[in-house]
């Protein structure tokens, strides 16, 4: 069988998110069957250490006023880009995130190679990228464009520039990859795109089964912003107290958010119920799932898949999760966890005190989910990746 060269692009080499996991699981499926792989990413990296990634151009401030321009155009990436294409001759290009330091334009150096996206998230078609517009209203039936995406008439006309600018660069994308069903829907929905769509579910390196030990720990991973609901656990957590005095809830992440639930908590009085871990490396997270009772998932907006569930689930620890986006593809209510109304303090109040007071519930969906995430393996993922880039490749070469 054909080995292949392929280029991944991002716009961070750091451990950011999902979608830097989501790379590194992808990279380490693809190495194991002998493929060169290599990396494309900007510099910046607010860490201690070295990036992932092969190759860097020089990423800029996204503080700067010159970043609404950069983000339509980057001359860096850009220039580095071609250089790269020259030297390394990649069979495959694969982009994932390329907003916010790589800029889309980098497809302008891209000529007969075939070329796949993985729709991580809602940029294409979003402006705030979250499906959730400046004034903190959601897009609840469709996503459509208004003044309230940007807060401004001029963000909304350089948004509206942006997207034409867009989608014409996105022609030259060969094939587009959809984490989950909810996500390619979205996009066909919109019509910004007009190459095919295939759905791939995200893989992770599954874990052994843990025993539940600790039957009254909460747990939530992820990052802390507006979108991710983390506000309706913590007021959910003050009523589910009045029941269970003794509950304990970890967060683990950081974000913009942060100063803001540390103070609902203590307006709720929960400092010695809620514990903010901050930001921890992935391999550590592996602790925390295994000391929680379960998992919540409590997005307000669309998740394109929500890896921290998936990884809960393999190691047998059930889910409560917003039936919102991609979450019901993974989380099969009443069977390994369960799907509550998106906001819903009271509706997320009794699905968590269903696991906490009913222990053989909590131990059935707790298997259940063992079993059930083993279809989302690194494994498979990589066997999907793999016979995508040999079809696209056998078409081209």
């Amino acid at each position: 069988m054909k080995k292949l060269k392929i280029l991944f692009i991002n716009d961070y080499g750091y451990q950011l998110g999902g979608v830097e996991i989501s790379i590194l699981n992808q990279v380490l499926g693809l190495k194991k069957r002998r493929h060169t792989v290599k990396i494309f990413t900007s510099d910046n990296n607010p860490s201690d250490k070295p990036l992932f990634s092969n190759y860097t151009f020089k990423g800029y401030n996204e503080k700067s006023p010159l970043r609404w321009f950069n983000r339509v155009f980057y001359i860096s990436s850009y220039l580095k880009l071609k250089q790269v294409l020259r030297e390394y001759e990649p069979d495959i290009i694969h982009l994932h995130n390329i907003f916010y330091q790589v800029s889309p334009t980098v497809l302008l150096a891209v000529r007969n190679t075939p070329t796949v996206f993985t729709l991580h998230s809602y940029e294409l078609i979003c402006p705030t990228g979250v499906i959730i517009k400046q004034d903190g209203s959601r897009c609840v039936t469709e996503v459509k464009h208004d003044l309230r995406c940007t807060g401004s008439v001029k963000g909304y006309i350089y948004e509206k520039i942006k997207q034409e600018i867009h989608r014409l660069l996105f022609k030259k994308v060969t094939m587009y990859i959809a984490p989950s069903e909810s996500i390619k829907k979205d996009f066909t929905n919109q019509r910004i795109i007009s190459s095919p769509i295939k759905v791939i579910y995200n893989g992770i390196e599954l874990s052994k089964y843990e025993p539940i030990l600790n039957f009254n720990r909460i747990l939530y991973v992820g990052r802390l912003s507006k979108e991710k609901g983390v506000e309706v656990l913590l007021k959910a957590t003050n009523k589910i107290k009045e029941v269970i005095p003794n509950i304990r809830v970890d967060i683990v992440g950081d974000g913009p958010e942060t100063e803001h639930l540390k103070s609902l908590c203590k307006s709720l009085d929960l400092q010695n119920t809620v514990f903010f871990s901050g930001k921890i490396e992935n391999n550590d997270v592996i602790d925390y799932y295994k000391n929680c009772t379960f998992l919540v998932v409590p997005s307000i907006c669309p998740e394109s898949f929500s890896l921290t569930g998936v990884e809960a689930l393999s190691i047998g620890r059930p889910v409560i999760g917003s039936n919102l986006g991609a979450i019901p593809e993974w989380l099969i209510d009443k069977k390994c966890g369960y799907l509550f109304t998106p906001e819903s303090v009271s509706n997320l109040v009794e699905k968590s005190l269903v696991l906490l007071k009913n222990k053989p519930v909590l131990l059935r969906m707790s298997k259940f989910g063992y079993k059930y995430s083993r279809k989302f393996s690194t494994d498979i993922n990589t066997n999907n990746i793999e016979g995508l880039y040999f079809e696209l490749t056998n078409k081209t070469l």
